[in-house]
C-alpha cells in the first residue's frame, strides 16, 4: 500500500538485476553507463530503452498523483517483462 516504498523496491530490484548481470556494484551504475553496457553486451536498443524508461517511470511515479493501484500493477508487470526480455536475449548470446 505504500506507493513510494513500492517504486523504491522496483527500482532497487532493477538496479540490482542489472548490476548482477554486468558484474558491477550498484553504486557504480547510472543510466548512461548501463545503456552503453547493455548495448555492448548485445541487448537490443529497444529493450535497453524500455529498461531505462521503466526506471524513469518509477522515479516519476513515486511522487505523481494518479491511481496508485493501477500504476503499481502496470509497473510491476513492466519491470517483470523487461527482466524476462533481457534474460532471453542474454541466453541467446
Amino acid at each position: 500500500g505504500d506507493v513510494e516504498q513500492f517504486y523504491d523496491e522496483i527500482m532497487r530490484a532493477l538496479w540490482g538485476y542489472v548490476a548482477d548481470k554486468l558484474n558491477l556494484p550498484v553504486t557504480d551504475l547510472n543510466k548512461d553507463n548501463v545503456s552503453e553496457m547493455l548495448l555492448s553486451r548485445g541487448i537490443d536498443e529497444e529493450a535497453t530503452q524500455q529498461f531505462l524508461q521503466i526506471l524513469g517511470d518509477c522515479e516519476f511515479a513515486r511522487f505523481a498523483p494518479g491511481d496508485p493501484g493501477t500504476n503499481m500493477d502496470h509497473m510491476y508487470n513492466a519491470a517483470s517483462d523487461i527482466i524476462g526480455k533481457i534474460e532471453d536475449e542474454i541466453r541467446k548470446k
